[in-house]
């Protein structure tokens, strides 16, 4: 059996609770990306337009992570302005996952824009399999993400 890593980013806690079921489902170890400053809730949609805008990359806290131990990566992302956040370009920019197994999701409050298409950029050299994005907004249950989250990770 291969060893797994879910690595996710989340500011409201929607990516966090999602990373945290397919961590539980699948055996993976779980590993949240914090920013040095993080984002404000109350100017986090006009901020973080422009990081996306400018492809800004920021700092992430030290941490000290062995991907070599792990065969596939999970990552998970919100959705802001259609596609990734700036803490998981952060991620990429300075880590290969070259050789590696990756899955992508997101959560999202209707739509996943750009998402998957933007990240398969920024992965090369890796097996990518099927993306999965969850409706995390108005009128959604947590019952039935654990059930997308199930049979997502069934395929």
């Amino acid at each position: 059996m291969s060893k797994s890593l879910v690595i996710y980013y989340s500011l409201q806690g929607h990516t966090k609770r999602v990373a945290e079921m397919i961590a539980n489902k699948t055996g993976a170890d779980i590993f949240k990306l914090d920013l040095e400053e993080d984002y404000n809730l109350g100017t986090v949609l006009e901020v973080s337009k422009q990081h996306i805008k400018n492809q800004y990359i920021p700092d992430l806290k030290p941490f000290n992570l062995n991907l070599d131990e792990y065969e596939q990566i999970i990552i998970g992302t919100p959705v802001w302005w259609y596609t990734y956040t700036a803490p998981i370009r952060s991620f990429l920019h300075k880590h290969s996952l070259n050789g590696k197994t990756v899955r992508f999701f997101s959560t999202h409050a209707g739509a996943n824009g750009s998402t998957f298409t933007d990240l398969e950029v920024l992965v090369t050299g890796a097996k990518i399999l099927k993306p999965r994005g969850f409706y995390t907004y108005e009128n959604f249950s947590w019952d039935s993400i654990e059930n997308e989250v199930s049979n997502w990770l069934e395929v």
